[in-house]
């Protein structure tokens, strides 16, 4: 019976210890932790859909980008799609990427319609934790009018 009581504690220890190795080796979320864009008012900008591969992107390599959305404005020759990737202290890490939006779809789409546009895109060199976002807005005059937005964050590796 003691040696019997002695094999369960070992066991119940291995069992513990095994468990808690899967939190060790965990080195990067999964997935991007997306949220909605405000604009300078504090309204919330449209959001665009945005799906990622892989998911988080990752630092200098090639990521597919599929963006989607119904926005309230018209998308026009005038208008990008631009990416910008941020640090923690919400500085911009360089390699801005701007995409124009009718080179890659028919224009104009008309506020209300859904569009799709899919685009491979290189990763800056980029921080173990980032932010980032992706903006849809026109270019007829300044100031630039964002018409559609969200953004990413991809915490530190635990």
């Amino acid at each position: 019976m003691k040696s019997f009581l002695n094999l369960i504690i070992v066991l119940l220890t291995v069992l513990s210890t095994i468990n808690a190795f899967p939190h060790l080796l965990q080195k990067r979320v999964t997935k991007t932790i997306f949220s909605v864009c405000y604009d300078g008012s504090n309204l919330p900008i449209p959001p665009v859909n945005l799906k990622l591969n892989p998911d988080p992107i990752e630092s200098e390599k090639s990521a597919h980008f599929k963006f989607s959305g119904t926005l309230q404005e018209d998308i026009t020759d005038a208008s990008r799609l631009r990416i910008t990737f941020f640090d923690n202290d919400h500085n911009p890490i360089p390699d801005t990427t701007i995409i124009d939006i009718c080179k890659k779809v028919e224009c104009p789409i008309k506020a209300g319609d859904e569009f799709n546009l899919d685009q491979d895109v290189d990763a800056p060199k980029l921080p173990d934790s980032y932010n980032f976002v992706v903006e849809v807005w026109t270019q007829p005059a300044p100031p630039l009018e964002v018409i559609g937005c969200i953004a990413g964050y991809v915490p530190d590796s635990f």
